[in-house]
């Protein structure tokens, strides 16, 4: 997980605590040659890039897209706005706690 803050790339820690503020903004990436490559087809309505359509011997593809997600929280020990940089697997687990029973109300 990246925390971007004020242009700042921060680390997470166990202690830290955050109050997301907003919705997530999703996205995908490609790894490739040892880099994280954003997929070109995101928000321009192509349904694929090239790396999407390179495909192995069997027709399927060996740069799969992996989602990733955006989203705004409150760093709670310095009362600052950061943008998370999160995985598909966190953005589960907030989902879940979120829509656990007597967690949130959807009012």
């Amino acid at each position: 997980m990246k925390i971007i803050s004020g242009g700042k790339e921060l680390k997470m820690d166990e202690t830290k605590v955050l109050r997301i503020i907003t919705k997530p903004y999703r996205y995908n990436i490609h790894h490739f040659a040892n880099n994280d490559i954003r997929c070109s087809a995101n928000g321009v309505g192509l349904p694929s890039c090239y790396l999407c359509n390179y495909l192995d011997d069997y027709g399927r593809p060996i740069y799969e897209r992996i989602p990733r997600f955006y989203v705004g929280a409150i760093d709670r020990s310095t009362e600052s706005y950061c943008i998370i940089d999160i995985t598909e697997s966190i953005f589960r687990q907030i989902r879940d706690l979120y829509f656990e029973k007597g967690w949130a109300t959807n009012s």
